[in-house]
């Protein structure tokens, strides 16, 4: 395991066909977020490496799914490879939080949906409370900003369990 002092942190949160993205400055400062639209696997790997030169982040953060998550699906799998092989052609470290780990973290605060989560973030982070959105209704489509907030979450929940362990990061997977 190696240990890393990250001074930029890009957290992402990979859709079938959109990943949303988090950029943290340590120790917690909010940078910017966002969504990615692809509609091919090579657009997918533009768009990666374009936040890649962007940002400059020093360490990538990914949510590592179970494999009965309807999120690892075929697709999101391969962009997941996108993002680490992109990640390994910049020499930046690849770190997973798990479902779980992310769950139980923001069930401690006394969020239980991710609505609760993304206004939490919200709150977190006044410059992003803009983009919040409102609670859809169940026949309703889950908005565009809300795979940017899952990021953000992502982003946060990391930095937060890693300062609360207070020792420099630890990676635990390189690409």
């Amino acid at each position: 395991m190696r240990k890393l002092y990250a001074s930029r942190i890009l957290a992402v949160n990979i859709r079938s066909r959109r990943f949303g993205y988090a950029v943290f400055e340590m120790p917690a400062r909010f940078l910017d977020c966002g969504v990615s639209k692809f509609g091919s696997f090579r657009k997918a790997e533009r768009r990666v490496a374009a936040l890649f030169r962007m940002f400059r982040p020093s360490a990538i953060v990914l949510r590592k799914v179970t494999a009965r998550n309807k999120r690892n699906s075929q697709r999101a799998k391969r962009i997941a490879r996108i993002v680490r092989r992109q990640a390994n052609r910049w020499s930046i470290p690849v770190t997973f939080v798990s479902e779980r780990t992310l769950k139980a973290f923001f069930r401690r605060l006394g969020r239980n949906n991710k609505y609760d989560i993304a206004a939490l973030v919200g709150n977190r982070f006044p410059e992003v409370a803009w983009k919040l959105p409102s609670r859809r209704k169940f026949y309703e489509p889950e908005p565009w900003a809300m795979t940017s907030f899952d990021a953000a979450a992502l982003g946060a929940a990391y930095i937060e369990l890693q300062n609360s362990n207070s020792r420099p990061l630890e990676i635990d997977a390189v690409a």
